[in-house]
């Protein structure tokens, strides 16, 4: 009796062979998304491999359209006898394989091609990623799930086909980089091979001669848990069409409880979408460094004491030959206004400065300055002549800087580069009204500089840029830009950003009068305290409300 019951079992299977076609129709598909997960995973051969992952072969010029392609070429991923969770989603439930598989797949993503190679192309569309394979040779392996009863086993056999995960829009700059287990499964055959099959307490063995199908897991368009083509077991073949929550793909599909297995990924955009756009975060964060080149052109110019604001005596010695000795001895406030005059700034990562942590800040490129720099204050016969009385006694305006490969650096103690914007050509102006601190030896007097400030109409125009994050490169055209910003903080401002910038003919507005958007996203009170509390005759930081 115990060698009849495998046999008539077998036998009721054969007597329904278009049950068995649609369950192995299914769980094949089961075994392609299986495959894919290792595969992608897997770091001795697989796509997280070293050999494989920093070997991209890029189609596609900087900035433009284009692919990135990775080969995985026999691969052989054993996972031995005994099944090994492979995957567990947000509903805990998991997935788990046995035996071994060797593959020889591509892994395609369509998007902007950025020249790092770490992150070659940056995906613009929900269906930017494509897994090809060209050959899946199984050996004993085996699929299950611990939300169903159902799992087969192939004993051998062989697999080609397509797979597209669908991609969500990412909560950091909207690009379509999260995959969801939403998926396309296309052009999948298999045949001739040997399986197992488990339905419940049951288990037979079926030979499937030929096996040709396309489904969708979960949601992709117009289509919902669908799988169509067609599966011959036993000489037998059977048309496969079914979709839908209740007789599709997977039988226990439930589209809530499906949702929820992935949806609070915390890389996920809020609220989760396929509508993926990387340009409004990138062009808000040209922005940003559109108003921080600018600051750091006028701390070189404000530093230099050749043609810049840093030949402070010599305007002090203008005024006293105009016949200001009575007005220094009553101690009556002076005007001085310094002028640099198309004064030639930077070179080979030319030093800037040096703030109270550690941060180094260069320019990489030549810049030619002109504009003036105010200053209202007592005068003073020592190594600081000029005494403003209050915080906001300084103007500095920018009337032209006309950049050539100018590219601020700020090189972060850890030896990481922050993200820059190389300016390629074009000129950058702008108004800047610095905040300035109370001097330790003499209370009352404000001529410390500090990295404080508000700045107004922020120009940069004509202007071909390269928005650098890391060893990737956005290049873009900007046309214009009016910006309004505040470094740091002092009272009731403190790091906001506002104003218009033109990219490539399109205006974007950035934050609004009312609500602007962060200058620095990632500004920190105490840590930005930190950065220049150290200055040599510094008082104290100043005052935030």
């Amino acid at each position: 009796m115990s060698l009849l019951l495998p046999l008539l079992l077998t036998g009721c299977a054969r007597m329904v062979p278009g049950q068995v076609a649609d369950g192995v129709a299914r769980l094949a598909i089961r075994h392609v998304g299986a495959g894919m997960v290792l595969v992608n995973d897997d770091d001795v051969c697989g796509f997280a491999s070293p050999d494989v992952a920093a070997h991209p072969v890029v189609d596609g010029a900087i900035g433009e359209v284009g692919t990135a392609t990775w080969t995985v070429t026999g691969c052989t991923l054993d996972l031995g006898p005994s099944p090994v969770v492979i995957d567990e989603d947000r509903n805990g439930d998991t997935t788990s394989a046995s035996g071994a598989v060797t593959v020889t797949v591509r892994k395609i993503v369509t998007g902007q091609v950025t020249g790092d190679p770490d992150t070659p192309v940056v995906p613009l569309s929900r269906d930017a990623a494509r897994f090809v394979v060209d050959r899946a040779a199984f050996r004993d392996f085996s699929v299950s799930k611990s939300s169903s009863d159902n799992a087969l086993r192939l004993y051998d056999g062989e697999l080609r086909g397509g797979f597209s995960p669908l991609l969500a829009a990412d909560a950091e700059v909207g690009a379509c980089s999260v995959s969801t287990p939403n998926a396309t499964f296309t052009d999948i055959t298999l045949g001739p091979a040997r399986a197992e099959v488990t339905s419940g307490k049951r288990q037979f063995d079926v030979d499937i001669a030929d096996l040709r199908l396309d489904a969708t897991n979960g949601v992709v368009g117009d289509e919902v848990n669908a799988v169509r083509g067609e599966v011959t077991v036993w000489h037998h073949t059977e048309a496969i069409d079914r979709a839908g929550e209740r007789d599709g793909l997977d039988p226990d599909y439930d589209p809530d409880r499906f949702f929820d297995s992935y949806a609070c990924d915390d890389a996920l955009a809020r609220p989760v979408t396929y509508a993926c756009d990387p340009e409004p975060a990138l062009v808000e964060n040209v922005a940003r460094l559109v108003v921080k080149d600018l600051g750091l052109v006028i701390k070189t110019v404000d530093l230099d004491e050749t043609c810049g604001f840093g030949n402070f005596d010599a305007a002090i010695a203008d005024l006293l030959n105009l016949g200001t000795a009575i007005d220094l001895l009553l101690g009556t406030p002076q005007t001085v206004v310094l002028e640099a005059d198309a004064c030639r700034l930077g070179g080979d990562l030319f030093p800037i400065y040096s703030d109270c942590v550690g941060t180094d800040y260069f320019l990489d490129g030549t810049v030619a300055v002109t504009g003036t720099k105010t200053v209202t204050g007592k005068l003073a016969l020592d190594a600081d002549p000029l005494r403003p009385q209050d915080r906001q006694s300084a103007l500095v305006v920018i009337d032209r800087a006309d950049v050539s490969e100018l590219t601020p650096y700020e090189l972060q103690p850890d030896g990481t580069v922050a993200p820059s914007l190389t300016l390629h050509g074009g000129v950058i102006g702008g108004t800047y009204h610095p905040v300035t601190g109370e001097a330790a030896d003499a209370p009352g007097d404000y001529f410390i500089v500090i990295p404080v400030g508000e700045f107004e109409h922020v120009r940069l125009f004509d202007a071909d840029v390269t928005l650098n994050n890391g060893a990737m490169g956005f290049p873009m055209h900007l046309d214009d830009s009016d910006l309004y910003a505040f470094t740091g903080a002092y009272l009731d401002d403190a790091n906001w950003l506002y104003g218009t910038i033109t990219v490539d003919g399109r205006v974007w507005e950035i934050g609004a009068g009312s609500a602007p958007v962060a200058l620095d996203p990632d500004y920190d009170q105490a840590a930005f305290d930190l950065s220049y509390e150290c200055i040599d005759n510094l008082a104290g930081v100043v005052p935030v409300n």
